[in-house]
């Protein structure tokens, strides 16, 4: 198997054009369970843990941009968690610390599984989603991107780049249903979100494929 690393963006761009199909790997949290499980067997593996343009946020007037590479514990930390709640909300449902440490937005977005906690947030917030590849970048609903369980419509040598969202303007709460009380996947997760003129937004994402 062959394992690029990549230091900056333009490396796994770079890599990916090079190796159109190969599996791309950040936090890894679902790839490794499917490895594990014998479902995946990758010939090539482009590796962007260390691709530190993923991995910030910045505030741009009225809305925030999210790097792909952004964990759910750096989600939860005030710096974020003031400019969108509901995503910290959901982001401190996710699995156990280790998981939270690992797992990524990006990851979330490219897995595309019903059970994804980021994406009733992003639905509700109407997110754009950023993509890149070699050729250019192109901005995506998140209802283009994502087109079924586990489905998305990335070119093959495409990555996620980050999602663009509003600022808080008015309360935001995100909850989930699932068999347990901690550490468990979604049976159904909504967010709701209310901007500055009182009107609300709901999102519902789920149930998971099984």
């Amino acid at each position: 198997m062959g394992i690029t690393v990549a230091e900056t963006l333009d490396d796994a761009l770079g890599a990916v054009a090079d190796r159109p199909g190969a599996q791309v790997l950040s936090g890894g949290t679902d790839f490794m369970v499917e490895v594990n499980f014998g479902q995946r067997r990758p010939t090539d593996v482009v590796a962007l843990r260390r691709v530190a343009e993923l991995r910030g946020f910045h505030r741009r007037n009225g809305s925030v941009e999210l790097g792909a590479g952004l964990t759910y514990s750096r989600m939860q930390q005030p710096e974020i968690a003031d400019l969108v709640p509901a995503l910290a909300q959901a982001a401190r449902t996710v699995g156990s610390p280790q998981i939270r440490n690992a797992g990524t937005l990006g990851g979330n977005l490219g897995t595309s599984s019903p059970a994804g906690d980021t994406l009733p947030v992003l639905a509700a917030l109407d997110a754009s989603i950023e993509v890149a590849s070699a050729r250019g970048r192109r901005t995506l609903g998140l209802d283009e991107l994502i087109v079924g369980p586990k489905q998305n419509s990335l070119e093959p040598d495409e990555l996620i780049v980050g999602a663009t969202v509003p600022v808080a303007s008015g309360p935001q709460e995100f909850l989930k249903i699932g068999t347990r009380n901690a550490m468990v996947i979604a049976v159904c997760s909504v967010a709701l979100v209310v901007d500055g003129e009182g009107a609300p937004c709901a999102a519902r994402w789920g149930p998971p494929d099984r």
